[in-house]
């Protein structure tokens, strides 16, 4: 029985302590929030989407028909204002695109949003013609 006391008594001073201390509030949390940190930038990283408006506009045009009015949802929600000469382009191709999609009510609603944000809009009689 006398092996399991303690023979003599163990002083802790507040300086060997001060370590134990710094790593349990300091370096663990620190550690936790790094963690969570590179998780939320790789996470963000693989939600990001880096296409652009002609990307879009090509996979509405060429995408099959899942493919079709997310990409015209995308298009809807992206500013569309070209600088310039580039800006009749654009509303060619919108509504070229809005024209050739006759048969799917859900890409041609998102075109017309997307042809409404344009600056100045269209208004119909300009390209129903």
């Amino acid at each position: 029985m006398d092996k399991l006391t303690e023979r003599e008594s163990a002083t802790r001073t507040p300086l060997t302590a001060a370590p134990a201390l710094a790593v349990q509030f300091f370096l663990i949390p620190l550690a936790v929030i790094g963690i969570a940190f590179v998780l939320y930038v790789g996470l963000r990283s693989l939600l990001a989407d880096n296409r652009t408006a002609p990307d879009y506009l090509a996979e509405v045009r060429n995408g099959g028909s899942n493919r079709r009015w997310p990409a015209a949802y995308e298009l809807s929600r992206f500013d569309v204002r070209p600088e310039g000469s580039r800006r009749s382009h654009a509303r060619a191709q919108l509504v070229k695109a809005f024209q050739e999609s006759s048969g799917d009510p859900q890409v041609r609603r998102y075109l017309a949003l997307a042809i409404g944000r344009l600056d100045p809009p269209f208004r119909p009689m300009q390209w129903l013609t």
